[in-house]
């Protein structure tokens, strides 16, 4: 998804969680084996450059502050044949 996009989705999924609800995210997240760049690099040629460099410098994260959740934080990250996996972790004020 476009960053707009993937930001509008990320607000409606707020606006439809209860007060103090949970939201957990995996996506592909930084890579930080050779391996896990170019699953990546092959991710953007698929779907599009910009689709992919957040994904490619970590900042994919920020979506879901600027949805207004809280507290976000990384709770795993796993290493993968298709590319770096992070599990994220949000509440809704």
């Amino acid at each position: 998804m476009s960053g707009d996009k993937k930001l509008a989705l990320l607000k409606e999924i707020k606006r439809v969680l209860r007060h103090g609800g949970t939201l957990y995210v995996a996506d592909f997240d930084q890579p930080l084996r050779p391996g896990e760049i170019y699953a990546l690099r092959g991710t953007g040629y698929l779907f599009g450059f910009d689709s992919a460099q957040n994904h490619a410098d970590g900042t994919w994260v920020n979506f879901i502050k600027q949805a207004g959740f809280v507290g976000i934080r990384r709770v795993a990250t796993y290493s993968e044949t298709v590319g770096r996996i992070a599990i994220v972790r949000a509440r809704r004020a």
